[in-house]
């Protein structure tokens, strides 16, 4: 009887050994097969991403003249920016100057001459007028058109004086007025008030003020 139990235990214990050793082998073809195919995921998953690589690379070296001119052009475009800049400053320039002669002549009534004219400051700064007159309410009508001009900041009259005239003298009035510009980042002039260019009658005005100093005063003209 003992014998017959240990023969049982035995059979029972190899049963037992086979049904592991079947379990392991299937898991481990099982775990050989998820590792063939990550290798066979990876590898192909390699050769796409080389291919693409080389295909962007390809691409590249097409696009590589044409990145080559773009970088020279960059280079031209910062070699030339302080060229531009200064031509820029410089034509702000002239057309700000343009501007003021034109708002000076617009603001010179009839009857009324500039006989000198003067700046200090720059483009920021104030200009000196000094003319003649026949009347008072001219020399206030010029600094009402001068301060409606949006150039200027503000107009000061710094004095005037009369002659009164006689039987052989016209009266006349001498004035002195400092208008002082705006900076120039301040909004620009209108285009009919600034940007047009100054009337046929006001231009000759101008000139003939300019033409008045041999018999006025001297010009100085250091604008």
């Amino acid at each position: 009887m003992p014998n017959i139990n240990l023969i049982a235990a035995r059979r029972e214990e190899k049963k037992r050994m086979e049904r592991l050793t079947r379990q392991l082998f299937f898991g481990l073809a099982a775990s050989v097969g998820a590792l063939v195919v990550l290798v066979t995921y990876l590898g192909a998953e390699r050769f796409k991403l080389n291919g693409e690589l080389a295909e962007a690379q390809e691409k590249i070296q097409r696009l590589q003249p044409k990145l080559d001119e773009i970088a020279r052009i960059q280079k031209d475009t910062n070699d030339l920016k302080p060229k531009v800049d200064t031509l820029q400053t410089a034509k702000s320039a002239t057309l700000r100057w343009r501007v003021l002669m034109t708002a000076v002549s617009q603001g010179i009534p009839d009857n009324t001459f500039i006989t000198q004219f003067s700046s200090t400051g720059g483009d920021a700064g104030s200009i000196l007028m000094i003319g003649t007159s026949d009347t008072l309410s001219r020399v206030g009508d010029t600094m009402s058109r001068l301060q409606e001009h949006p150039i200027f900041d503000h107009i000061v009259l710094d004095h005037t004086t009369s002659n009164g005239g006689g039987v052989d003298t016209p009266p006349q009035v001498t004035f002195q007025i400092m208008a002082h510009m705006r900076p120039p980042a301040a909004p620009p002039a209108p285009a009919g008030a600034a940007g047009a260019p100054a009337p046929a009658d006001a231009a000759g005005k101008t000139a003939s003020s300019m033409n008045s100093t041999g018999k006025e005063g001297h010009n100085d003209h250091s604008a």
